[in-house]
């Protein structure tokens, strides 16, 4: 498929209280909440060695072991989070946050055969596991195996039918299986359900150009998905790629310029600048001219990028440790999907600002 399906990454932290007891089993709960602390504010070196204190007193201690592991995996070191998940499944055979996240070190590690394996016992071991079956949704479309990829969108949508990810990741596998009337269907309840849902009102644009034959109403759904999430730059280059088939190349030109503001990876800021020089020199004489255009056109998207980012924190200040989800050891209940959080509403045009700010730097 074109674009990558979204993954949902990450089963919760075992959290506990503390408990009164000996004096000696306080210490213990005591150092695993440090560790547990450490790990909510993003120092997985530090909270490793917590919770391998608390094993070397009390090698059966489950919450410091599960925790031991997911530290190793949300710090990248996936090896080493499995061989810890595995001695957890020994004292939990039955949890389905195991094997869920050992789904989720397969998949990052590339080994898809795994990754669906494990995807698959922490739905056995828990049925209403949402996240297991988005996960093994994903990994069932990148290996193309499209049917089974849909019907598991479609379980996870009998446990949560407003689940606005899967609602739109199976109407695009519809739409590669060539069912585009089904597909709308889940777009409209995809925003029906969420009306700021980027991916969504982007895969209506494709069926509205490409199989509707609608150019102006699937431009409005183009501009609309990047008013929502303007670091994707696959948003902006099928919009250019629209307005070039209008022959509106000026306004193709504009919005493959914009683009460049958010691509970091060379080879695609390559492909957008040929786009961008094919249009300014249709006679094809592009040549060395077209190379110090791509020079200075990434050296000016860089600038602007680093002055939208610097006037975010200005605006918003110095952002949190990462957070991570946790989960009452008493309680877990994987039935439940967990929220996005909410991205926060921009109260000034940073690209005026950033335009500014540059205007500036050239005026000194």
């Amino acid at each position: 498929m074109k674009r990558p399906i979204h993954y949902l990454i990450g089963i919760g932290i075992l959290l506990f209280a503390f408990v009164a007891g000996p004096a000696r089993a306080q210490s213990i709960e005591e150092t695993t909440q440090i560790g547990i602390d450490l790990l909510h504010n993003g120092s997985y070196g530090q909270a490793i060695t917590k919770f391998k204190q608390v094993l070397a007193r009390d090698p059966g201690h489950y919450e410091a072991q599960f925790n031991l592991a997911y530290a190793n995996m949300a710090w990248g070191r996936y090896s080493e989070a499995l061989r810890e998940f595995k001695k957890a499944a020994g004292m939990e055979p039955r949890s389905a946050d195991i094997y869920a996240n050992m789904g989720n070190c397969y998949q990052s590690l590339g080994d898809q055969a795994n990754a669906v394996n494990y995807y698959t016992r922490a739905i056995e071991c828990s049925p209403t596991n949402i996240e297991a079956r988005m996960n093994l949704a994903t990994m069932y479309a990148d290996r193309k195996r499209y049917a089974e990829a849909i019907a598991m969108y479609q379980q996870v949508l009998s446990l949560d039918s407003q689940n606005g990810v899967a609602l739109t990741n199976l109407a695009e596998l519809l739409i590669v299986q060539k069912q585009v009337d089904e597909a709308k269907k889940y777009i409209n309840l995809a925003l029906s359900a969420d009306e700021n849902n980027a991916d969504a009102h982007y895969e209506l644009g494709n069926i509205l150009w490409r199989q509707d034959k609608k150019t102006d109403e699937a431009v409005v759904e183009y501009r609309r998905a990047i008013s929502l999430k303007p670091e994707n730059t696959e948003y902006y280059v099928d919009l250019g790629r629209l307005l070039e088939e209008q022959d509106k190349n000026s306004e193709a030109i504009k919005v493959y310029k914009q683009a460049l503001v958010y691509v970091d990876e060379q080879l695609e800021k390559e492909e957008i600048q040929k786009r961008i020089d094919k249009l300014e020199h249709p006679s094809g004489s592009t040549g060395a001219s077209a190379s110090a255009s791509l020079s200075a056109q990434t050296e000016q998207a860089a600038e602007s990028k680093e002055s939208m980012k610097q006037m975010e924190q200005d605006l918003r200040g110095t952002p949190d440790a990462k957070d991570i989800k946790t989960m009452d050891v008493g309680s877990l209940d994987m039935g439940s999907s967990a929220n996005l959080p909410a991205g926060e509403e921009k109260v000034l045009n940073l690209r005026e600002a950033a335009k500014k700010r540059s205007q500036s730097k050239e005026g000194k």
